[in-house]
């Protein structure tokens, strides 16, 4: 536990920083660091992009409301419960700035984007819990019932990023009961959700209703679309109208709204990507943890948590695998995580092949390099 641990503000996805740090062509790169489905955007959603191109003459719709009736539909709650952002990152900041009078309240080690939202409010009262690796990343309830207040936001992501942890409903449910009991708001982050499982929105309508659960979602990941930035809230309609409020207008552009709408249309495309991942992923586990000195964390989505148990931290390996063109998350910046943690995504085969060849190497000749050097 922590009153102030300040998370790294470096992310993966960076691919023109890359190329400029490496002085090589970004399509060269094979970008691990960024968590995006390897399949690519559905084809449907391109061909509702090329078809639409002449509207970019028009300003977009400020209310996305095509937008939220398709989520409507994609996450069963009426549209004035759905409040669509320029990424997930764009309603984090607006609910930051709504609530940072209270304490926030965030299980680590998870995305930055949380504590770095609050402190830009001007929120300062921030508490850090941990998630033990040995409980499979999971709070302690009686530590929560102990902690938790009325005036407390609860962030929480499931699935965790970077850990790679989802826990079902029936698992969450008794710390949601709990929370909300307390008198806390609970901001559940199901980014990846479909990658994994079940959003929360169904058995956790009741809360929501109430406005004691806000969940927010990103349709960036499962749709590989982050070049077009794309995420939703799902909220008691007086909060959605609150954060509306506060942000700026015509944030989501008329080209997410069209790939959005086009996305959540596409029959099949999800069980298509979790299947596919499912497998590589499971094939990709096996071939890392044959290197020694790498230990794999489980994973339930298209990203993998590894430790280096060797001299070679996760920055030096970073460095090295960037002039041999592959991008990897350094996670050494993620509170309570040590300086060995790293981040990759789960690719197509030949890239994930690459990915394993390159480590071969370098760890094993990690020995000839010691720790601090280049």
């Amino acid at each position: 536990m922590s009153e102030s641990q300040a998370p790294g503000s470096q992310h993966g996805g960076d691919i023109w920083g890359a190329a400029l740090a490496a002085g090589l062509n970004p399509t060269k790169f094979v970008d691990f660091s960024a968590s995006i489905n390897p399949l690519g955007p559905p084809p449907r959603v391109l061909a509702a992009l090329q078809e639409r191109l002449s509207l970019l003459r028009f300003y977009p719709d400020p209310e996305s409301r095509e937008l939220r009736q398709a989520l409507a539909g994609f996450r069963g709650l009426p549209p004035e419960y759905i409040l669509a952002g320029n990424g997930g990152a764009e309603v984090i900041y607006l609910l930051a700035r709504l609530l940072a009078g209270r304490r926030a309240v965030i299980l680590q080690p998870t995305f930055s984007e949380y504590q770095r939202a609050w402190e830009a409010a001007g929120g300062r009262q921030i508490l850090h819990l941990e998630l033990k690796r040995e409980g499979a990343f999971q709070p302690s309830l009686r530590v929560l019932t102990s902690l938790i207040s009325s005036q407390d936001v609860v962030f929480w992501c499931n699935p965790n990023n970077p850990t790679g942890t989802y826990l079902e409903p029936d698992v969450l449910l008794p710390y949601l009961d709990l929370f909300t009991k307390k008198g806390a708001l609970v901001i559940l982050d199901e980014s990846f959700v479909d990658f994994a499982g079940v959003s929360l929105a169904g058995v956790g309508r009741p809360w929501i209703e109430k406005g004691q659960l806000i969940l927010l979602g990103s349709l960036t990941k499962i749709f590989a679309l982050p070049g077009l930035r794309l995420g939703y809230a799902l909220a008691a309609p007086q909060w959605c109208n609150q954060l509306n409020q506060q942000r700026d207008p015509w944030s989501v552009n008329l080209l997410a709204q069209v790939a959005g709408v086009a996305a959540v249309k596409e029959k099949g495309f999800l069980e298509k990507s979790r299947n596919f991942i499912a497998v590589e992923r499971e094939r990709l586990v096996g071939k890392l943890r044959s290197i020694p000195g790498l230990d794999v964390l489980p994973s339930q989505v298209n990203f993998l948590l590894l430790e280096l148990k060797q001299r070679l931290t996760a920055a030096q390996l970073r460095q090295r695998l960037l002039s041999e063109g592959v991008l990897i998350r350094a996670a050494d910046n993620f509170p309570f995580l040590g300086p060995g943690f790293f981040r990759v995504a789960v690719r197509v085969p030949v890239e994930n092949d690459r990915l394993v060849d390159k480590l071969q190497v370098i760890l094993a000749n990690a020995g000839d390099h010691p720790a601090g050097s280049g």
